[in-house]
Parts: C-alpha cells; sequence; structure tokens
C-alpha cells in the first residue's frame, strides 16, 4: 500500500490463513507536503510490525488505532524509544503548521501502550499461524529485517539495510536461513557509494578548513546520522569548538544509553559537545554546529542558516540525501536558500544509512530466495534492480505498483 517505485510511506499487508499483517505504516515527506499509505482496512489487520523508527515506515501507525485495528505493534526495543520521540514531534510540527496528521494524542497514547517490545534472534508469534523474527538490519540503531515464517515457509523484508560497518553501527545482520520470498529496499541499488574511510577524511578536512575561516554549519538527520557524524568527530580528534541543537540532543542522549559498535566514540563525542539552550546569546565563530533538520526543511537548521550563510567565510556541510521540494535540495541544485543566493561554501557527503547496488545484489543473492519484491526506490531503481536480479540471479523477481497483490 506504498514504497511502490517511490521512496517513503512503507506500508505492505502479508496475508496467511485469512490473518493479515503489516509490515511499516510509514509517511512521505516532500518539503512540507506529507503523503499517506494508499486506503485500506485497518480493522482487518491482526498486527503490525515496525522495522525501524523513521516517519517513513512509522508515521502513519498511530492512525491505524483511529481507523479500527485494535492488534499490538511489534518492534525492536530501541524502535520503540525512537518512534516515541519522533511521532511526537511529528504530530506537534503538524499540529504547528495546521496539517492534518491523519492521528490524535490518544490515538498515539493507544499506539505506544499497544505495543511489545521483540529482541533481536527472538522468534514472536505475531497472528495465529505467523511468527515473526527481528534481524539486525545495520541501518541506524534498533533498526530491523524481518523474518516472517508461516508454516514451512519464510518471507524476509529486509526494511531499510546497510550491509557494512560505519563508526556507529555493526553491519547487518545476514545469516539468514532458507527463504522462500524476499521484499528488498532499492534506495541506492543503481548506485555505488564512495569509499567511508575517503569520505570520512575528506569531511574532517573540510570542516578543519571551514572553522578556520569561520562557521560551520552541518544539518543532520535526528536519527542515526548525527551520532554518526558524534563518531566520527571522535575518531580523528576534531578539536574545535562543537555544538548540537535540535532533536539531535535527546536522540544522542539516549542512544548513548544502549550498546553500539561505536558507544565508545559516541559517548567521548558527547562529553566534548555542547548543547545548545540559546541559540542566539552564542558567539558561534570558528566552531562547528550538529543541527537538525538535516534536509534544511524546518528546526532549528533555518536559524543557522539565516545568520551563517550568506556570509563567504562560512560553510554548510550537507551529510545526506536531499529530497525534492526541500530547502537541502534547492541549495544543492541552485545554491539558493529561501529565495536568496548563498554565499558559504557548501558540501554535500555520503554518510549513506543504505547499502548501495553491489551490497544489495549481493544481499539477494546470499538470500537466494524463489521469489522476489524490489520496493522502496525511485521507479527507475525499482524496475531496474528487479531486471538486474532476474538477469543475474535468475530469479523471479518483481517491482510492484501501489495496490498490486501476489499470491505465493
Amino acid at each position: 500500500m506504498g514504497a511502490c517505485k517511490e521512496v517513503g510511506r512503507s506500508c505492505i499487508i502479508v496475508g496467511h490463513n485469512n490473518r493479515r499483517v503489516l509490515l511499516d505504516a510509514g509517511v512521505s515527506l516532500s518539503g512540507s507536503k506529507v503523503s499517506f499509505p494508499e486506503d485500506f482496512d485497518a480493522s482487518s489487520l491482526d498486527s503490525l510490525i515496525l522495522s525501524h523508527a523513521h516517519l517513513d515506515h512509522t508515521g502513519f501507525s498511530p492512525a491505524l488505532y483511529k481507523r479500527g485495528f485494535t492488534g499490538k505493534n511489534y518492534c525492536t526495543p530501541v524502535t520503540t524509544e525512537l518512534s516515541k520521540i519522533l511521532l511526537e514531534d511529528f504530530l506537534h510540527i503538524q499540529h504547528e503548521h495546521k496539517q492534518n496528521a491523519r492521528f490524535e494524542e490518544k490515538d498515539l497514547r493507544r499506539f505506544l501502550s499497544s505495543n511489545v517490545r521483540i529482541s533481536y534472534h527472538s522468534p514472536t508469534k505475531v497472528a495465529p499461524g505467523v511468527f515473526a523474527e527481528m534481524k539486525d538490519a545495520g541501518h541506524i540503531p534498533g533498526s530491523s529485517s524481518v523474518m516472517l515464517k508461516a508454516g514451512e515457509e519464510r518471507l524476509l523484508y529486509t526494511g531499510d539495510i546497510r550491509t557494512s560497518d560505519t563508526e556507529l553501527l555493526y553491519g547487518a545482520d545476514t545469516d539468514f536461513p532458507e527463504i522462500d520470498y524476499m521484499i528488498t529496499e532499492s534506495t541506492y541499488a543503481q548506485r555505488e557509494h564512495p569509499d567511508r574511510q575517503d569520505t570520512e577524511k575528506e569531511f574532517i578536512k573540510s570542516l578543519e578548513q571551514g572553522v578556520d575561516r569561520g562557521t560551520v554549519i552541518v544539518p543532520v538527520f535526528a536519527v542515526g546520522r548525527a551520532q554518526e557524524i558524534l563518531c566520527v568527530l571522535d575518531k580523528y580528534d576534531f578539536e574545535a569548538p562543537m555544538y548540537i541543537d535540535g532533536m539531535a540532543k535527546d536522540v544522542s542522549m539516549m542512544m548513548a544509553k544502549h550498546e553500539l559498535r561505536g558507544r565508545e566514540l559516541l559517548d567521548n563525542g558527547l562529553a566534548r559537545t555542547n548543547f545548545v539552550h540559546n541559540r542566539r546569546k552564542i558567539d558561534f565563530s570558528n566552531s562547528v554546529i550538529l543541527t537538525t533538520a538535516g534536509m534544511l526543511n524546518g528546526g532549528p537548521v533555518i536559524s543557522y542558516m539565516e545568520r551563517y550563510a550568506f556570509d563567504e567565510d562560512n560553510s554548510v556541510l550537507l551529510t545526506g540525501y536531499q529530497v525534492e521540494e526541500t530547502g537541502g535540495r534547492e541549495l544543492i541544485e541552485n545554491n539558493v536558500f529561501r529565495g536568496e543566493k548563498v554565499k558559504a561554501t557548501v558540501k554535500q557527503f555520503d554518510f549513506s544509512a543504505h547499502s548501495d547496488g553491489r551490497e544489495m545484489l549481493e544481499l539477494v543473492k546470499k538470500a537466494a530466495p524463489k521469489q522476489c519484491f524490489c520496493i522502496h526506490g525511485s521507479e527507475s531503481s525499482c524496475q531496474k534492480f528487479a531486471n538486474e536480479i532476474r538477469d543475474k540471479l535468475g530469479i523471479e523477481t518483481h517491482a510492484p505498483d501501489i495496490g498490486q497483490s501476489y499470491k505465493l
């Protein structure tokens, strides 16, 4: 019901013996526009399984309870904590902008009270005859690939996945049993990421050059990217004054309580970072500001851009993909922010939390399903990845359209 030939609003119904399990219930965020999954009967669902906390996988979840869903929702403990933070903020922003989030505070409370936490490698009954097992997806803390088992058949839903290590997280757990069916993301299936170590070194070099001249703004995603950048800064003993602002503050402190590959780096980075409480009273000269939102479409980054982006001594270092119709995309394509020409140095770095095409093809090859479905990518990416899997691996593969059904 979503994420077919598009990135965002992941929402997949899997049926077995008249039972229905929903894999994710997300929204699509493009600039100020919010898109929701196609309409379906939420009251007919037995359960909801969330792969991770990002809003394009969770943002519609509380609305299910408003629409008659009475079942439990299942995810890892970290996803539970992060979802609460992100969904509360999403609801607040939608009210602030007088937009319809499709759910209210009472629906969010019901969603949270119906949550069941599942640890990795703990098969759990989610509907009569259907069991789910979460496997670390390496995307953000708490992220999971979901293994569904019904009878003797298994379906693997990758969710968003990264199979190689970052400074923050270990790569995904790809120790799969025999798989019959696979639903795979295709976000970067037609792209190859640059070497991560080279990216880190170039990023640090740009930071050092930037703070020598002036102020460096580093827009970050609150979940995952902010913490990854803190780990990188500590790894290279970056010494200039560092500040962190926005939701990334609370999320970073929460993540520091959990076991992560980069736990020590994150702890050290946080210990050396100043938390911003009143940005108007601070002189950020020759310092680095990590701030949300990562695509320049809201949050405290707006005030920092207005203050520093129009001075040629300053820098803006983007650390992630910029969706169409966001401030970040406009900055990259036209060197403009809110209609005004930016004078600061602007660079973009690939710190992607997704696997690239080579890694994704290797993942499908290793899983070796009888049938595969490519979603969560542009129309071109999904279709070309499906063709590549079919041609190179000989696996029956589809790039579904919204609302399309398959009998397995």
